[in-house]
C-alpha cells in the first residue's frame, strides 16, 4: 500500500506592495492552523517517510509549524512545487523510490484540490464528497491510500480517501 498525504499551506498574509507572492509568510492564525493539523496528524499516526514541500515561504512555514519529528525523514524543498500542475506533481510522486510507503506534499491550490479530486475514488462517502465540494481551504489535509506496491501503479480515481480534515473542522471538533 502507498499513502499520499496532500496538505495545502495554511493561511498566508496578503502580498505587500513590492513583495513577491512566493515570499508571503503565514499569518499568526496560519501558524495555529498548521500546528492543529500537525497535532491531528500525530494523533492519527500520519507520519510520512518522505516530505515534498514547495519552496514558497508559506509552505515551508506550514511544514515547520506541523512540528513533525523529522528524524529519518527525507525532506525536499522544491521551488518547482510552487507552480506545479497536478500532472507534474503526480509525476514526482510516481517517481518516488518503491521502498517509500508514504509521502507528504505541502503545496498550493489549485494543484492540491485538482490532485485530490483526480486521485480519489468517486465512491467515497457522500459526507466527505460534500465537504470537498467547497474546495480545500488553507491548511486542508487529505490522506489517500492506494492498494498498490509501486508508486508508478497509481491511477486516477483509485485512491481511498481515508482522511479529509481542515483547521476549521478541528477547531469545531477538538477531539476530531
Amino acid at each position: 500500500m502507498k499513502t499520499t498525504i496532500l496538505l495545502r499551506h495554511a493561511t498566508a498574509d496578503r502580498r505587500l506592495p513590492g513583495q513577491e507572492d512566493f515570499d508571503r509568510p503565514l499569518t499568526p492564525s496560519g501558524r495555529e492552523e498548521a500546528q492543529a493539523i500537525g497535532r491531528h496528524m500525530a494523533q492519527e499516526g500520519i507520519l510520512p517517510e518522505t516530505i515534498l514541500c514547495s519552496g514558497a515561504l508559506r509552505a515551508q512555514q506550514t511544514l515547520e509549524n506541523l512540528t513533525l519529528d523529522e528524524d529519518g525523514r527525507q525532506v525536499q524543498v522544491l521551488e518547482s512545487l510552487y507552480s506545479a500542475s497536478p500532472m507534474s506533481l503526480m509525476g514526482r510522486i510516481m517517481a518516488l523510490p518503491e521502498t517509500t510507503a508514504s509521502v507528504l506534499v505541502v503545496g498550493h491550490n489549485p494543484t492540491m484540490e485538482v490532485a485530490v479530486g483526480g486521485l480519489m475514488d468517486p465512491s467515497a462517502a457522500a459526507a466527505t464528497v460534500n465537504r470537498l465540494a467547497g474546495g480545500i481551504p488553507p491548511g486542508g489535509l487529505a490522506v489517500l491510500d492506494f492498494p498498490v506496491d509501486r508508486w508508478s501503479d497509481i491511477t486516477p480515481a483509485s485512491g481511498q480517501l481515508r482522511i479529509f480534515v481542515t483547521p476549521r473542522f478541528l477547531h469545531q471538533n477538538p477531539l476530531g
